[in-house]
């Protein structure tokens, strides 16, 4: 975005949003007549084509989550300066299993089908990506402890999950004066965590990266699992071939187990974890 007179601030085009887009005010997300959320996403995005957004009123809920689940052994949240409580917003489709967003293995054709419980015959060499997932991290002054849920609802970010079946996370700092010193509420950009806040051992960036992969590791294993049913029916090698490394190393352990209710389909069948799905 370079052609639009912006002040620090998240831009939108929702009338929703009351503050000028020239002015740096809370909750700092402002009515530019520019769909930010949408650029970031197309551009996030760029492979896949996403759906119009949904601009009515929005099928799904914001739901919230324990954040020191996914905090590394022996550190808590208030040592980071985060909150108890994260947020996600989960649309309807998502949380009812339908519709399923299919994307082939080949990256030029994707489609949409009518629903998640598609492991049939006919869905050789495809993947079910029920859920993408979008991780926003807040600015300054924007988490929940100074604006509320302005930022997790009026961002715009929703309006396009809801029709592309993204679940988005909102992970959530938390105002602290003193140890650590962050009464602003931001995220670790300058070191009041510790020395090693911008490094992959920093507590934000195992607590982020943990998060991520209880989502993703479901993905990987549903696609997986797709192409482990099908299995039992006919040999499709070619298609094999063209799965990712942890899915020849999961389905290496199924085919090596006596019993359909592998390991990995029964952690399907009840996922653990706060946000796995």
């Amino acid at each position: 975005m370079n052609n639009v007179t912006s002040a620090h601030t998240q831009p939108t085009d929702d009338p929703v949003n009351t503050n000028p887009c020239w002015l740096s005010i809370s909750p700092y997300i402002s009515n530019c007549e520019y769909d930010g959320a949408g650029a970031a996403l197309n551009h996030i995005f760029g492979g896949q084509a996403l759906n119009p957004r949904n601009n009515g009123a929005l099928s799904g809920s914001v739901v919230s989550f324990d954040q020191q689940t996914y905090m590394p052994s022996g550190v808590s949240v208030a040592s980071q300066s985060l909150a108890t409580t994260g947020y996600a917003y989960i649309p309807a489709a998502c949380a009812n299993h339908q519709p399923c967003k299919v994307r082939r293995m080949h990256p030029s054709a994707s489609i949409h089908r009518p629903s998640c419980n598609l492991i049939q015959n006919w869905l050789v060499g495809w993947l079910v990506w029920c859920r993408q997932i979008h991780i926003s991290f807040h600015g300054c002054e924007q988490n929940y402890n100074s604006v509320g849920f302005d930022y997790v609802q009026h961002t715009g970010f929703n309006k396009w999950a809801d029709t592309n079946n993204i679940v988005m996370v909102y992970p959530q700092t938390v105002n602290s004066e003193l140890f650590p010193g962050n009464p602003n509420g931001c995220w670790d950009w300058w070191g009041y965590a510790g020395s090693n806040y911008d490094v992959q051992s920093g507590g934000q960036m195992q607590f982020a990266m943990s998060m991520y992969h209880a989502l993703h590791r479901v993905d990987v294993m549903m696609s997986c699992h797709v192409i482990f049913s099908l299995h039992h029916t006919t040999p499709h090698t070619p298609y094999l071939l063209r799965c990712p490394l942890t899915c020849h190393v999961l389905l290496l352990r199924y085919l090596q187990t006596s019993s359909n209710r592998s390991p990995v389909s029964k952690r399907l069948t009840k996922p653990g974890g706060a946000l796995t799905r």
